[in-house]
């Protein structure tokens, strides 16, 4: 019979926090603070990979973020009407070849 291990999930704002705290632990290790937090150090640093220097990355990635999914909304309606646009210039070509045919 093998111990099994429970995979705790973690919100985004606890993973800011730790990371800042890993930033700026002073004298403590990265060890002693992922001993802090319950988690593993490996984990740490793969939360700071993501969330960036002391939680401002994440902050960034969000405004970042936010811009990205203006950006898609305005180009989904652009491509949303040129291919309305292309669909009336088909079918005015069908019909002018048509009517000259």
């Amino acid at each position: 019979m093998g111990v099994q291990m429970v995979k705790k999930k973690h919100s985004d704002d606890f993973k800011r926090e730790a990371v800042r705290m890993m930033e700026t632990r002073g004298e403590r290790s990265v060890d002693q603070v992922a001993d802090d937090l319950g988690v593993v150090t490996s984990q740490l640093y793969a939360w700071r990979a993501k969330y960036g220097s002391a939680g401002a990355g994440a902050k960034a990635q969000t405004d970042d973020s936010v811009e990205l999914k203006a950006e898609v909304a305005r180009l989904k309606k652009e491509l949303e009407r040129v291919t309305k646009e292309r669909e009336l210039l088909k079918k005015s070509i069908a019909f002018f070849v048509k009517e000259n045919g």
